[in-house]
């Protein structure tokens, strides 16, 4: 959280690194108007940041955001799911790409209704459903309705007139991909959320986990290789020769037979028995390959991978946690102000929350299970109203800075009073040499006047 109220995101970094002329910035303003185009991205990257979209209100923003619009597109999608696949099925029977009229219907109404969908979610949010923190997923909507619409056009125009949009035919693998449209809608169950974070979050390791394996199949492939060509380049006529040029052809083919023989695709048995006119070393190397790789490597990139999705279902589980803390708390706050509006006008004065405090035993213990312990009522108040006790606060007001004044004090809390008690002082020093010049001035005044009327 704290992380995203510092605003600091990738981009914001990387244009701040460019105009820092100590660092990424130095070799910028060797390029000629580097360091104006430097400050021009830092300052388009500061407005795009603070951009933020403001609340949506209204029926059409109540009805797309709802739970109900979510579960009618979840049932939406997965109808889509069950047409394709029945479709599918029946294309492969029938050996022929020719759909049936009630299959091109219900294509096209599903290709409405995915535009309708994304039409009615750009106008309650306008060009902020493309900033904001669920962008890739928007984007992917925007695509899967313009793609829709096409395949839709296509569909209409060869139906009526017979009109062959070949070059639109491409498009049909999108029935596929809508499914995809599904992973965001059903976002809210924490099980899928989680395995589909792991999954993602694991992208990087998959890849480096690749190239060790590659690294591994390469240098025991080049060995085979070269023993089988010492092999065959003496015994040409030997009855197992086609059958090694088979297994191990080249350095590509001999991967893959030894990939095979790990993976289950081939029995390793049988790979070691055909080495065996190759020798001891042969046979022993090929074991060592097979120990190696199902021992240390997979157990070892296993252990990485569960890690790694360890570590993002932990990541997961602390955000939850703490989303849903930080709701009880609200919740919890809320009754309590609830309480202590005695005229019930929504507001909370100085004279209600000292008459709550003072009248109920557990006040302070409600408070503490919140995480606030009040120990000075009147400060705690003044703190919530700015410095005005005589004042009244709103309720929604009173639990926003309340929730914000919960716990200790984090280093970016104590980092920021520090800044501004910085810039307070700075402000008061200046306020007070522009006084004392002022002053000066006017004594020296007051002096030379009183000097003229002296003479």
């Amino acid at each position: 959280r704290e992380k995203l109220i510092s605003n600091n995101s990738p981009l914001m970094h990387v244009a701040r690194e460019m105009a820092d002329p100590h660092g990424l910035g130095a070799m910028v303003r060797q390029v000629p108007c580097g360091e104006r185009c430097a400050n021009r991205f830092l300052k388009c990257v500061e407005f795009l940041e603070s951009l933020n979209e403001p609340p949506r209100t209204g029926c059409l923003a109540h009805f797309t955001s709802s739970t109900a619009f979510a579960i009618v597109v979840v049932c939406v999608i997965l109808a889509n799911t069950a047409v394709t696949i029945y479709e599918a099925d029946v294309l492969i029977q029938n050996q022929s790409t020719e759909t049936f009229t009630w299959l091109s219907i219900a294509e096209l109404a599903f290709s409405a209704f995915y535009v309708l969908e994304f039409l009615l979610k750009l106008s309650v949010h306008k060009l902020y459903f493309f900033w904001c923190a669920e962008w890739r997923w928007n984007v992917f909507d925007a695509l899967m309705a313009i793609l829709s619409a096409l395949s839709a056009v296509n569909s209409l125009l060869e139906s009526v007139s017979g009109t062959n949009m070949s070059f639109l035919r491409s498009f049909r693998f999108i029935k596929v991909s809508r499914i995809l449209r599904g992973l965001r809608v059903i976002s809210f169950v924490r099980q899928l959320r989680i395995m589909v974070s792991s999954i993602v979050g694991s992208a990087m390791a998959l890849v480096w986990s690749l190239l060790v394996l590659l690294i591994v199949e390469v240098v025991f492939s080049i060995l085979f290789v070269q023993l089988v060509t010492s092999y065959v380049a003496v015994n040409p006529d030997a009855p197992n020769t086609p059958k090694l040029l088979e297994w191990f052809p080249s350095v590509a083919g001999t991967m893959i037979c030894l990939f095979g023989a790990t993976t289950g695709g081939l029995d390793w048995i049988e790979v070691h028995a055909l080495l065996e006119p190759l020798g001891t070393f042969a046979q022993s190397a090929f074991l060592f390959y097979i120990a190696f790789f199902t021992i240390a490597v997979f157990n070892i990139l296993t252990g990485i991978f569960v890690e790694k999705a360890l570590h993002m279902s932990d990541q997961a589980d602390r955000a939850v946690e703490y989303m849903k803390q930080e709701r009880e708390d609200a919740q919890d706050l809320r009754q309590i102000c609830n309480r202590i509006d005695f005229d019930g006008n929504g507001r909370i004065a100085w004279p209600e929350f000292e008459a709550y405090m003072q009248n109920n035993n557990d006040g302070f213990a409600r408070l503490k299970a919140c995480g606030l312990d009040v120990h000075d009522v009147h400060e705690f108040f003044v703190s919530l109203t700015s410095g005005q006790p005589a004042e009244s606060v709103e309720i929604e007001d009173f639990i926003h800075h309340a929730m914000r004044l919960r716990g200790n004090a984090t280093s970016i809390q104590v980092k920021s009073i520090a800044s501004q008690m910085m810039r307070v002082q700075s402000e008061a020093q200046s306020t007070m040499m522009w006084k004392l010049d002022t002053m000066t001035l006017q004594l020296r005044k007051a002096l030379a006047t009183l000097n003229t009327e002296v003479k």
